[in-house]
This record gives C-alpha cells, structure tokens and sequence, in this order.
C-alpha cells in the first residue's frame, strides 16, 4: 500500500507513520509531501525511508504529478491558526479550500483509492475564517465522491495533545506563574491524545463508508476547571487523554445529502 500525505511532516503525519501496522498488513510505503523544509529535516531524521517531497498543495501541477502512483492520500496540509487567520483571510482561503480541491482533483485524476481530509470541530457552526475555510474543504471533498469511484471521506475532531501550536506547554507554564488565563471562562475544549487521532484516521481509512464525516467521541475540558491549577494539568496529561479520549465505541458518521445523491 502506497500512502500520500500532505503535510506529512507535522505532527499528526509523523504519528501516522509511527503506526503503519494500523492501515495495512502489508508493508506500507509513505510519501510526505510539504512545503516546510525544517520540518522535513525533522522527520526525515526519524523516518529515513520514506519520500518526502517539497511542495504546496497551491501547486496543482506538482502536487498531481506527486501523487501518482498512490492508493490513498490523507490530506492533513492546512492553516490552522485561528488568530493568524483572521488577519490572513487570502492565504486561509488558498491553502485550505483552494488546495484543498487541488488535492481532491489530483487525487480523482490519479485514480486514487481513497481520499480523507483532516477537518475539525471548528468547523460546526463556523465563527471565525479557520472554521468557515475547513467547512468548505468538507463540502468540496463530499461533493468530490460524485465525480468518480473513489472513496472520500472526512474526519472532525478537536485538539490534539501536545500537537504544534498546542496550548498546553502554555497553560503548564502559567500554571506555575499562578494563573491560568483562558480568552472565556465558560469555554469548551475538546481534547484527543494523539493514538486516538492515528486511530481515528485508520477508521476513516479502512472502514468508514463513503462520503461521511467521522466525529470521535472526546474527552471535553472546561474552562471553569482550571479553579484547582493541579487538577486541571492531571486533565491534560497525555496519560488521562489516552484513556478519556480512546475510541471505546464506534465514533458518529454524518452523511451529506451530497454525497447521498451520488448516482448509481
């Protein structure tokens, strides 16, 4: 089996490529396609055979010529900072839906097994650019499964622990300052350790039928909790995420009316 990932170099990528048991008994040969040099260097440090190529997936000439050859892409490339897309509305909208149907083109063109697209729960009742871009990427990639017999469907989950860009080194390093500083108090933050995320692909991957959007059922975090400082860290321990956030059961799957409506 032949996997593509853009973005592959980032966390989630990396820890998809620490599991290839998980989405095939056959040996599994990842490619990493990226536009973030240092982030290669990392990964290509811990995983040095794999391909990994340079690319943005704004550049629908390379990415399609990436992509040959591959059973399955896992589309994990995106901007997702919340505040820099608010202030980057252009480049939201470029990378995560125009690159986004650039990927899905590529991969239909291609012959591509099966599509997932990495979204988030952001994406439910969008507020902020972020959200309303990845709402977006999930209705063209549902609309995508009418445009041939591949496979596409999509995650939706929260925050994964101890990801780039997580927010728990910060709460750990206010937490010995003495205070916890959250933008709302009444917030709700949806956690996912980071085996929970790789199984949750390997669903989407290998069992999740067509055209839906497969949301886990998470470990959720509030904001009111942070009143006792030591139960809140024992909250965000990768260890206490593991076992809250672990797919026990069968997570929920939305179906489009979209892709509902795909011909026979």
């Amino acid at each position: 089996m032949r996997i593509f990932i853009t973005g592959g170099a980032g966390f989630l990528g990396r820890a998809i490529m620490r599991r290839p048991e998980m989405f095939s008994p056959d040996p599994v040969d990842f490619t990493v396609y990226s536009r973030d040099e240092s982030k290669h260097a990392r990964a290509r440090a811990e995983f040095p055979n794999t391909r990994f190529i340079l690319g943005d997936v704004c550049n629908y000439d390379r990415l399609e010529l990436a992509i040959a050859g591959h059973d399955i892409v896992i589309h994990a490339a995106a901007m997702k900072y919340v505040p820099q897309g608010e202030s980057n509305v252009w480049e939201v909208v470029a990378v995560n839906v125009d690159g986004s149907r650039n990927v899905a083109k590529a991969a239909v063109r291609n012959s591509v097994k099966r599509l997932v697209g990495i979204s988030t729960d952001k994406a439910c009742g969008p507020v902020n650019v972020y959200g309303m871009s990845k709402l977006v990427m999930e209705r063209l990639f549902q609309e995508a499964t009418t445009w041939s017999d591949m496979a596409v469907t999509l995650v939706r989950y929260g925050n994964v622990i101890a990801s780039t860009g997580s927010v728990i080194p910060l709460f750990r390093q206010q937490a010995q300052e003495g205070l916890i500083k959250l933008t709302d108090p009444k917030m709700t933050r949806f956690w996912l350790a980071v085996d929970a995320a790789v199984e949750l692909i390997q669903y989407a991957v290998t069992k999740a039928p067509p055209g839906v959007i497969v949301i886990p059922r998470l470990g959720v975090y509030k904001g009111d909790d942070t009143g006792e400082t030591p139960d809140v860290l024992q909250r965000l321990s990768p260890v206490a995420l593991t076992r809250d956030s672990a797919l026990a059961t069968t997570p929920t799957v939305c179906r489009s009316s979209v892709a509902a409506s795909k011909p026979s």
